[in-house]
């Protein structure tokens, strides 16, 4: 065993050159091509001809009877290769459906809610009411708390650009919760920044757009969501391509300046030998 990774990575490095240099090569060639390459296969053959020229033709002779099994092999692997893949994009697609499911039906959960106690807020004077209504009101000091981390919650759901890496929407400090007052401060604070947006959905339309998600995951929803995954990763694939292909550009043009630099060096020393 090898004490070193440095033929993998060999290997590894001539493939993404392939992938670079010959993008629209198949997957069977670009294999043949690199065990080829790095399993010595021309010097061998080359031997092989002069030292016994019997196995070199019984060899060429077997390899192009094997060559429709094992190209329909490759096949075959490659399509089991793509039905598990596309089988995993699919699941992916389907959690994902259902956590935009349970996120919507949390938030109509939480938004029937404030409805009890006078909520969603819009605005600064209705957050205002809300949180003397919610002061005065018989409910636990408990309770109270928990409608305002409801609230704050939900705006978080519904201005998620906000919420990033803002304070205000921190609901505990060094793990004990926040008392009623500094929700309420946080809540007020939130409600008049000017990246607050209110929510404008009433009960009938979230009823129905929950509804309408809640549905059953059908199979042209998976395969919509597998072609926009796909193309996401050809675009990757497209501009690390494009990088790939600017890095040796620069590379080959700084070869070609230093194999310059040093035929001019070298003749500079010819010359000077000459004159000697």
């Amino acid at each position: 065993m090898n004490k070193s990774n440095m033929r993998g990575e060999n290997d590894f490095g001539y493939w993404a050159y392939l992938q670079s240099a010959k993008p629209t090569m198949g997957g069977m060639a670009a294999e043949g091509q690199l065990m080829f390459k790095l399993n010595n296969t021309a010097a061998w053959l080359e031997a092989l001809a002069t030292e016994d020229p019997a196995k070199y033709k019984a060899v060429m002779l077997q390899a192009r009877r094997d060559r429709a099994k094992w190209h329909q092999t490759y096949e075959d692997r490659k399509k089991e290769l793509r039905e598990k893949e596309e089988t995993k994009m699919r699941q992916k697609a389907e959690e994902h459906a259902a956590n935009l499911r349970k996120k919507q039906l949390q938030m109509e959960t939480q938004r029937k809610m404030l409805q009890k106690h006078g909520g969603p807020v819009s605005c600064e004077s209705s957050c205002r009411d809300f949180i003397e209504q919610l002061s005065v009101s018989p409910l636990s000091d408990r309770k109270q708390k928990d409608i305002l981390r409801t609230h704050i919650m939900y705006i978080k759901a519904t201005n998620p650009e906000m919420a990033k890496s803002n304070k205000l929407f921190v609901l505990s400090s060094k793990g004990d919760p926040h008392p009623f007052t500094q929700l309420a401060a946080n809540l007020q604070a939130i409600v008049t920044s000017p990246a607050f947006t209110p929510d404008t959905n009433t009960g009938q339309t979230s009823e129905h757009t929950v509804g309408s998600s809640a549905s059953s995951f059908s199979k042209e929803d998976a395969e919509d969501e597998i072609s926009r995954m796909k193309a996401q990763f050809l675009s990757k694939a497209i501009n690390d391509t494009v990088h790939e292909r600017e890095t040796e550009s620069e590379a080959e043009k700084r070869n070609d300046k230093e194999s310059e630099g040093q035929n001019e060096e070298s003749n500079g020393d010819g010359v000077e030998r000459e004159e000697e």
